[in-house]
């Protein structure tokens, strides 16, 4: 008896310690996110021209300014496409590179992984940086190898223009989606698989009618948190999207409290702020009812299981292609900027230039 008593009070004190770690852990959040935001929303409530901390009065002239000012809808749609763009393109090529690592005979699967898991490291500043050395009009190394080839003037592909700058965003998502996108294959049964085919259903079959609707929920929210990654994203937007002449909600706010000329307008940058924050909520939401309802497609299984890997047969050197194809596309930035980095001036690559390599 003595003995139960004294596990019981283990079992007590473990989770008494629980709930306090758990505390702490929630106040430290709360003061982290609740803070910010609040200053957020008080800075805009405040009058114009007064910084938020200096008066107790309140004004929504800051909200009527952004809803009635024709640009803030324009901002919002450019947001809306530019993410849902970068979103569907990033998701769809990360789909079809999971789906062949994680279900197919492709070759050097333990590379891919290693590959994505590494460039999830890699800011994507530093990668904007590199398709600037690459594609910019004057002196990017693709255009001179372009107008070298052709005789051509011109370049290759537009830099500063809305579909460079959500492809570049796309291949920056692939990495962290295609995480998620093999966990997801990884984890599903695939006994429907196995049964489709035993009934004769094809390889293109058993994926359109099995594998697509299994995958579906899960794709669905992942898809939801990508377009709200994007749509706070800021970086590529500021050193491509501004020169391109397309704005965003995150580079507004950037500039209304950063302004080259004139003083901050901290006030109609944090209802702008507010904007962003009511939009990511909104995204955050259908996230989670998404994620809750994804339990309804789960595969109940008694046994552990192994997915059997479909062969590529003639297709195995296209899928090859599409996979080389892009970790090309990843690692020609970076190698720019290594190579940036190795010379005192900016030169462009080629063997004569070896010999200012330091």
């Amino acid at each position: 008896m003595s003995m139960s008593f004294s596990h019981g009070g283990r079992v007590a004190r473990a989770f008494s310690q629980q709930n306090v770690v758990r505390a702490l852990l929630l106040l430290l959040v709360s003061a982290l996110v609740v803070g910010p935001v609040a200053i957020l929303i008080r800075a805009s409530v405040a009058p114009a021209g007064v910084m938020p901390l200096e008066t107790s009065r309140f004004s929504l002239e800051h909200f009527h300014n952004l809803l009635t000012t024709g640009s803030t809808w324009r901002l919002v749609l450019n947001t809306l496409q530019y993410a849902l763009v970068s979103m569907g393109v990033g998701v769809a090529v990360a789909t079809a590179i999971a789906w062949l690592t994680e279900r197919t005979d492709i070759p050097g699967r333990f590379a891919v992984r290693v590959l994505m898991f590494s460039w999830m490291a890699v800011p994507a500043l530093v990668v904007g940086f590199g398709w600037i050395l690459l594609l910019n009009p004057g002196n990017g190394l693709l255009n001179v190898i372009y107008r070298d080839l052709t005789g051509m003037r011109g370049y290759l592909l537009p830099l500063y223009s809305f579909w460079t700058l959500s492809l570049i965003t796309a291949f920056a998502v692939v990495p962290t989606a295609y995480v998620m996108i093999s966990g997801l294959l990884r984890n599903m049964d695939p006994q429907l698989e196995s049964a489709a085919r035993v009934h004769g259903g094809s390889g293109l079959t058993v994926i359109r009618k099995v594998t697509l609707p299994l995958l579906v929920p899960g794709l669905f929210s992942i898809g939801i948190y990508m377009f709200m990654a994007v749509v706070q994203t800021f970086d590529l937007p500021l050193i491509i999207g501004v020169t391109a002449r397309y704005p965003v909600l995150s580079t507004r706010v950037y500039l209304l409290s950063s302004p080259d000329n004139g003083l901050p307008n901290y006030g109609f940058a944090a209802a702008f702020g507010v904007l962003l924050l009511v939009i990511a909520s909104g995204l955050m939401w259908a996230y989670l009812r998404t994620v809750s309802a994804g339990e309804k497609y789960r595969v109940v299984t008694g046994k552990a299981f192994r997915p059997k890997r479909i062969g590529l047969g003639w297709w195995k050197p296209a899928a090859v292609g599409f996979v080389v194809l892009y970790c090309v596309v990843m690692a020609l930035p970076l190698l720019m900027l290594l190579w940036i980095s190795l010379n005192t001036s900016f030169v462009m690559p080629g063997y004569e230039a070896l010999s200012g390599v330091t």
